[in-house]
C-alpha cells in the first residue's frame, strides 16, 4: 500500500516537471519570436532553429554554430544602432531643442553682433551657430538677418606691434609664427574669400551693415589698392584696365561695391588719416541708394581723433579729408554739404576757420566738438550763421595759442543767443588766463577782455556736464530758461553780480562755484580781490528766493578758507529742507594744520569734503590729504 502510494506520487511529480518544462519552452520561444520580429527578413529561419535546439536539448552542429554566431553579431550591430537612435531622441529633450524656431531666431539675432573676416580668420559668429547641429543650421540659414553683418579687417601687424600688444595683455595670433606678406595682408586667402562670398550670399536681399577696419602702417599700398578698386569698378569702354589682380578679386570690391545697393550702415575705422579714401567714397556714393548711416572713426595710438556720423552725398568730391590737422584751409571742405539725413553729431580736429565753416555748412548739427591742435591764423570778426538746432558746442585747445581767434570768439558769442543751446564749452589743457610759455601780461589782458560772454571750462577740472562761466552779463542767462546745471569759475565776477544773475534762472538745480586755479601771490602775479568768493554770494544763497529748486551746491576755494567754511555751513543749515547734496573742496597751500578743523567737524556729516594740498609754485592739483581730522569724501546724501 505504501509502495503504490509512493509510486503514484513519483509519477505525479514527473508529470508536473514535464508540464513545467513545456511551459518554460513555450514562454522562451515566444519571447524570441517577439524580439526577432523587426529582423525577420534577415533571420532566414534561424529563430525556429534556436527554438528546436532549446526544446530538444541537442547540441547544434558546427555549421549551425557558425550560423548562430553570425546571427549574434548581426543582433549586436542592430543593438548599437538602436542605442545611437535612443541617444538622439534623448538629446531632443534638451531645453534648447524644446524652444520653437521663432524663439531661437530671436536669440540668434541678439547673439550675432559681428561677423569678422580677415587674413587670419574666416569663421564668423553666424557660421559657428550653424555648425552646432542640424536644427540650429536650419534656423540660421533661414535667417538672412544674422548674415547681413560683415566686418572686413585689414591689419598690418609687425613684430613691434605684437610686443606692444603683449604689454596690453591682448590675445595675439602669430599665424603659426610666420608673418604674412603685404599682398596677403591687403587681401584675403582664397579659402577666406570663398567663405566671405558664401556668407554674403546667405544674406539674401536684406540690407547690409558693413564695417571696414584698416590698420596699415604704410599708407601707399592702401591708397594704391583703393585707386585700383575704383578704376576696376568703373572701366571705360575700349580702355584697357591697369588695375592689379588683387583689386579685381578683393573683399572690398566683392562686399562693398557689388553689394552697395543693399548697404544700409557703412562704418570705416582707420588708423591713419593719409589713406585718402575720398575717391573711393565718391564712386561708392552713386551706388548707396539705401544708406542711412555713414560713420568714420580715425584712431592714432588707440585714441579716437575723429567721429563723423551722418549721410554725405557727392559733396565729398570737393576733396574734404576726414581727420588729421592738415585740413586747415577752407577750400578743403564744401561750403554746403548735401545731406540725405541730418548730420547731428561731429567731433573733428581742425583749425578755427574751418570749424566756423563747418558750423555754417551743417544746418541740422546738434552736437559739435572741435579740437585745435595747432595755432592758426586769426580771421575777421563777422556774424556767424549757426544752426538753430545746436544743443552742444565745444572748442578744445591742446596746445599754446596766439592772441584770440576772432572767428572762434565771434562764433561763441553768437552761440549764446541760440534757443536750444544747453552746453557751450571752451576747453583748454591750460587755463585761458594762465598761458603756457612766456606770455606777456598785455596778451593775457587782451585775451580776457575779448571774452565778454564766454563760457569757459578748463579740462584740468573735469567737471561733468558743467558750465564754467567767465566775464558774464545779464543777457547770457536770459536765453537759458531751461538751464539746470550752473558751474561758475569766478574771474572778475563778484558775488553780488552772480546772485543777480541767478535770480533770473530759477530752473537751476545744481550750482558749483569755484575760484580759478592760480599760483601763490607774488610780486609777479597781482590778482584782483574780486576773483575770490565773497560774503555776498553766501548771503544771497541763504534766501529761498534765490534758486528755490537748488538740490546740489558745490564750492572750490583756496583763499579766505576760514570765512568761506563758516558761511558755507550757514547756507547748509538754512537750506537743509531742499538741499540734498553738497561738496566742499579746500585747496590748501602749505600746512594743512591751518584748516578750521572744528568747523569742518560740524559739517562733515552734511557735505562731501575734499582737501587738496598745493605746493607754493604748483599750478595743478596734488595728491589729496587723508588724515583722521580731514577725511576724503566724507559723504553726504539726504535723499
Amino acid at each position: 500500500m505504501t509502495s503504490s502510494r509512493s509510486r503514484n506520487q513519483r509519477r505525479q511529480r514527473k508529470e508536473r516537471r514535464h508540464h513545467i518544462q513545456e511551459d518554460s519552452d513555450y514562454d522562451e520561444s515566444e519571447t524570441i519570436l517577439n524580439a526577432s520580429e523587426p529582423f525577420k527578413p534577415s533571420l532566414n529561419g534561424l529563430d525556429m532553429l534556436i527554438i528546436s535546439f532549446l526544446r530538444s536539448g541537442v547540441r547544434p552542429s558546427p555549421s549551425d554554430e557558425e550560423r548562430l554566431r553570425c546571427y549574434a553579431e548581426s543582433l549586436e550591430s542592430q543593438r548599437s544602432l538602436r542605442r545611437a537612435d535612443l541617444e538622439h531622441y534623448r538629446a531632443l529633450s534638451a531645453p534648447i531643442r524644446r524652444l520653437p524656431p521663432e524663439i531661437i531666431s530671436l536669440i540668434f539675432n541678439c547673439v550675432v553682433t559681428t561677423n569678422s573676416f580677415s587674413s587670419r580668420s574666416y569663421r564668423s559668429e553666424a557660421s559657428h551657430l550653424g555648425d552646432v547641429c542640424y536644427h540650429w543650421r536650419t534656423v540660421s540659414l533661414a535667417m538672412p538677418e544674422i548674415w547681413s553683418r560683415v566686418d572686413l579687417v585689414f591689419h598690418d601687424f609687425t613684430l613691434s606691434d605684437h610686443y606692444a600688444m603683449l604689454d596690453h595683455h591682448t590675445d595675439i595670433d602669430l599665424y603659426d609664427g610666420n608673418w604674412l606678406r603685404d599682398d596677403d595682408l591687403l587681401s584675403f586667402r582664397p579659402v577666406v574669400f570663398e567663405r566671405l562670398r558664401e556668407h554674403v550670399q546667405r544674406s539674401a536681399d536684406v540690407h547690409l551693415t558693413v564695417h571696414v577696419d584698416i590698420h596699415y602702417a604704410d599708407s601707399r599700398p592702401v591708397r594704391r589698392l583703393l585707386d585700383d578698386i575704383v578704376q576696376e569698378s568703373v572701366p571705360n569702354e575700349g580702355q584697357r584696365l591697369t588695375s592689379s589682380r588683387e583689386a579685381r578679386n578683393h573683399p572690398l570690391k566683392e562686399v562693398v561695391f557689388k553689394q552697395a545697393h543693399r548697404i544700409q550702415n557703412l562704418r570705416f575705422t582707420l588708423r591713419q588719416d593719409r589713406y585718402n579714401i575720398t575717391p573711393f567714397l565718391h564712386r561708392l556714393s552713386k551706388e548707396l541708394v539705401v544708406l542711412n548711416r555713414l560713420s568714420f572713426v580715425i584712431k592714432f595710438d588707440h585714441e579716437i581723433l575723429v567721429e563723423f556720423q551722418g549721410i554725405v552725398d557727392s559733396g565729398l568730391s570737393t576733396g574734404f579729408k576726414f581727420g588729421g590737422t592738415d585740413t586747415t584751409e577752407p577750400e578743403h571742405i564744401p561750403r554746403s554739404l548735401i545731406l540725405r539725413q541730418p548730420l547731428t553729431r561731429l567731433r573733428f580736429p581742425t583749425s578755427p576757420n574751418l570749424a566756423v565753416l563747418l558750423l555754417e555748412s551743417l544746418p541740422s548739427l546738434e552736437e559739435a566738438h572741435f579740437i585745435f591742435k595747432k595755432p592758426g591764423s586769426s580771421g575777421s570778426k563777422s556774424k556767424s550763421h549757426i544752426s538753430p538746432q545746436l544743443r552742444s558746442l565745444a572748442f578744445e585747445f591742446t596746445s599754446g595759442f596766439d592772441d584770440p581767434y576772432l572767428e572762434v570768439i565771434s562764433t561763441l558769442q553768437d552761440a549764446l543767443t541760440l534757443p536750444n543751446l544747453t552746453e557751450l564749452q571752451y576747453l583748454s589743457r591750460h587755463h585761458p588766463w594762465m598761458f603756457p610759455g612766456e606770455e606777456s601780461d598785455s596778451s593775457r589782458k587782451n585775451f580776457l577782455e575779448s571774452l565778454p560772454n564766454l563760457l569757459v571750462r578748463s579740462s584740468a577740472r573735469n567737471i561733468e556736464s558743467g558750465r564754467d562761466i567767465s566775464e558774464l552779463d545779464r543777457s547770457v542767462l536770459l536765453v537759458q530758461s531751461t538751464l539746470r546745471k550752473f558751474h561758475v569759475e569766478l574771474v572778475s565776477l563778484g558775488g553780488t553780480d552772480l546772485i543777480s544773475l541767478l535770480q533770473d534762472t530759477p530752473s537751476v538745480t545744481e550750482l558749483f562755484v569755484g575760484e580759478p586755479w592760480r599760483p601763490s601771490r607774488s610780486k609777479d602775479h597781482e590778482w584782483d580781490p574780486s576773483m575770490t568768493i565773497t560774503r555776498e554770494l553766501f548771503d544771497g544763497l541763504v534766501f529761498s528766493s534765490v534758486l528755490p529748486n537748488l538740490g546740489y551746491l558745490g564750492l572750490s576755494i583756496d583763499s579766505e578758507i576760514k570765512s568761506a567754511v563758516r558761511r558755507f555751513a550757514w547756507v547748509l543749515e538754512e537750506r537743509s529742507g531742499t538741499l540734498k547734496e553738497a561738496c566742499l573742496e579746500l585747496r590748501v597751500r602749505g600746512r594743512v594744520e591751518t584748516l578750521p578743523v572744528r568747523r569742518l567737524r560740524e559739517i562733515q556729516n552734511k557735505v562731501a569734503l575734499r582737501v587738496v594740498q598745493l605746493e607754493s609754485q604748483q599750478y595743478s592739483r596734488q595728491q589729496a590729504m587723508d588724515t583722521d581730522e580731514r577725511k576724503l569724501l566724507l559723504g553726504y546724501n539726504r535723499a
